[in-house]
Parts: C-alpha cells; sequence; structure tokens
C-alpha cells in the first residue's frame, strides 16, 4: 500500500489557500487542510509533540497562542491552526494565518 505524500497534499492545500484568500473567496478550510497534512506528516516521523510557533509581529490572536506545546494528536483533534479571529495582513486583505506547527525534540 503507497504511503500518502503529505508534503505534496500541503503544498496543494496551501496553494488553494493563498488563491481563494488573495481572491477574496473563503480560505479557511483549506489553510485547515495544509496545517493537517504538516501534523500528518510529523505524524509519520514518530513526532509526539509539537509547538505552534508564531511571528514576532503575528497579530494579537496568534501571539495568544504562540509557543503552545501539545501533543500531536491533541493539535489533530483540537486544530488550533489557522488561528480563528487572525487579523494578519497579507497584500491589502486581513486574516492569513502564518502560524504553524513545529516539532518538539526530546533531548
Amino acid at each position: 500500500m503507497r504511503r500518502p505524500d503529505w508534503g505534496t497534499r500541503k503544498t496543494a492545500a496551501y496553494e488553494k489557500a493563498l488563491s481563494a484568500f488573495m481572491a477574496g473567496r473563503p480560505h479557511l478550510r483549506h489553510l485547515h487542510e495544509a496545517k493537517r497534512c504538516a501534523l500528518e506528516a510529523l505524524r509519520a516521523t514518530s513526532v509526539e509533540r509539537v509547538e505552534i510557533l508564531g511571528c514576532s509581529d503575528s497579530c494579537p490572536a496568534c501571539l495568544a497562542v504562540a509557543h503552545r506545546a501539545m501533543t500531536l494528536t491533541e493539535a489533530l483533534e483540537k486544530a488550533p491552526l489557522p488561528v480563528k479571529g487572525c487579523t494578519q495582513r497579507l497584500g491589502r486583505r486581513r486574516g492569513w494565518c502564518r502560524c504553524l506547527y513545529v516539532a518538539i525534540v526530546p533531548k
């Protein structure tokens, strides 16, 4: 049985999200799928915990969840990304969440 190519799926969902966002259409469903695919790719590498990484200039909603650590299972179940209420600007539009998941590697 062939394993899913989560990187390709993530890229396709991200491109759909960006295209919809720039055209002023709903994009969160596609951006959510891109974030889910990123988590699935981490699960394939046996990562157990992740942290939400924001940017230093993130919006207040994103800064509120930045550095939150959780299990991979919790991240998949609760799906905190993209952040609801994100007001980050991309071009002339607001609402493009740049937060992402990073693996927590045990010491």
